[in-house]
């Protein structure tokens, strides 16, 4: 019952890896509209503006 259950779950996380990885490759090959672009801002405010978001959410002193 052992050998049975440690197959089945080792089938299982090898499954889920390779499902893993074809969304992670899917991912990779989707391109995003940037709306800020689009919506006529320049590419230095959309980038100085997530700068200071990352900024702001993960370094600064309020971070998460």
């Amino acid at each position: 019952m052992k050998k049975l259950l440690l197959i089945s779950t080792g089938f299982l996380f090898l499954t889920l890896n390779i499902h893993a990885q074809d969304k992670t490759d899917a991912f990779k090959a989707i391109e995003y509209k940037n709306l800020f672009k689009e919506a006529g801002y320049k590419q230095e405010d959309i980038d100085n503006k997530l700068s200071k978001a990352y900024y702001d959410l993960f370094e600064g002193p309020n971070r998460v």
